[in-house]
């Protein structure tokens, strides 16, 4: 509808200044609402998923927790918390997983160091980021003993691809990293890379949640159209207004 069409409208229907006033705050709060909707409504969410509680101990005989996942979606996120305790670092042994191999997310434990790898469109096929240099005894200041002693971890790789990880309260990673391409399909608790590598350690009150995206519908050109329509309209109304508001000021007849 042209404008000139809508004017005419609301001319023959003799509206009064208290109705322009109400469509007035609706169109500003419309308008103000195709500039933060997209942000909000960017991506639509195709499955999400969390667990909490979860509890493996090598010693107890715990068996590994699994989660099937089948959806899939062009973004993903991943976040993890737990408290965990060490009995060995001998050997590969991995906390948890959420793909088998180097195709999804996991903390590995082996030798001298703590890690997340992430699977990555690189060289590699996977980027590692290191927790900590692991210290079994004391005798490395910078380093973390580990064996044996307790600590909380928590892992947060959101949808833009930002990695976060803090280890005792400790920020230890905050960057981006575009090139990570990891999969969530299989979350094991208590192994990662494989079934053979198991941790050798206590896991408590382990805690994650994921969720895959995918981007709606709505596209930029139409949003951009809405603003244009509002505007006008927003235009239109306030011309109405003013007219009535100076057509209903001006000087009254004086009596003969």
């Amino acid at each position: 509808m042209r404008v000139s069409s809508l004017l005419s409208i609301l001319r023959d229907n003799n509206l009064n200044k208290t109705l322009l006033g109400i469509l007035l705050i609706v169109v500003v709060i419309a308008l103000a609402a195709t500039f933060l909707l997209p942000a909000r409504l960017g991506y639509q969410t195709v499955q999400s998923a969390s667990a909490s509680g979860i509890r493996y101990d090598s010693r107890a005989g715990t068996p590994v927790y699994k989660r099937k996942e089948t959806a899939q979606a062009p973004l993903k996120e991943f976040t993890a918390s737990m408290e965990f305790m060490p009995y060995s670092t001998k050997g590969y042994t991995d906390l948890f997983g959420t793909a088998p191999f180097n195709k999804g997310i996991r903390v590995e434990v082996s030798g001298e160091t703590s890690a997340l790898v992430v699977g990555a469109k690189n060289a590699n096929g996977w980027d590692p980021y290191v927790i900590s240099r692991i210290n079994k005894t004391t005798s490395q200041p910078s380093a973390v003993k580990i064996v044996n002693t307790p600590h909380r971890l928590a892992i947060t790789i959101d949808r833009t691809k930002h990695v976060s990880i803090s280890l005792d309260g400790n920020e230890i990673v905050n960057m981006d990293s575009p090139d990570l391409n990891y999969d969530i399909s299989d979350i094991t608790v208590g192994s990662g890379f494989s079934p053979a590598r198991t941790f050798n350690g206590r896991i408590t009150n382990f805690s994650y949640s994921y969720g895959f995206y995918a981007p709606r519908v709505i596209s930029g050109t139409v949003w951009l159209w809405a603003r244009l329509v509002l505007f006008f309209l927003l235009i239109a109304l306030l011309y109405l207004l003013l007219r009535d508001l100076l057509l209903t000021s001006g000087p009254e007849e004086l009596p003969v």
